[in-house]
């Protein structure tokens, strides 16, 4: 008998163990269940979260940079580029 073989059939029997207590005790095992999908369902939901709360933080900080640039420079050369366009026409 391999080891392989001896894993499969104590998986095997620990399956039927588990499908006829889940019979017997079907109210506790509906309730594990409902637990098990609680849990997962909120281990989704903090991690959609955290992943929203890293993207809008990303964003911010490309933001920030954006808006840190000076702006005078380009203000500047749109208003001669202006002016001059009125005196010529």
């Amino acid at each position: 008998m391999t080891t392989a073989f001896a894993i499969k059939v104590i998986l095997a029997v620990l399956a039927v163990l588990f499908v006829s207590y889940g019979l017997l005790h079907e109210d506790k095992f509906v309730a594990f269940e409902d637990a098990v999908i609680r849990f997962i369902k909120k281990k989704v939901y903090l991690h959609k979260r955290r992943k929203a709360i890293e993207k809008r933080r990303q964003q911010q900080k490309r933001y920030a940079a954006y808006a840190n640039r000076p702006q005078s420079e380009s203000r500047e050369r749109r208003q001669g580029t202006s002016v001059e366009r009125r005196r010529v026409a």
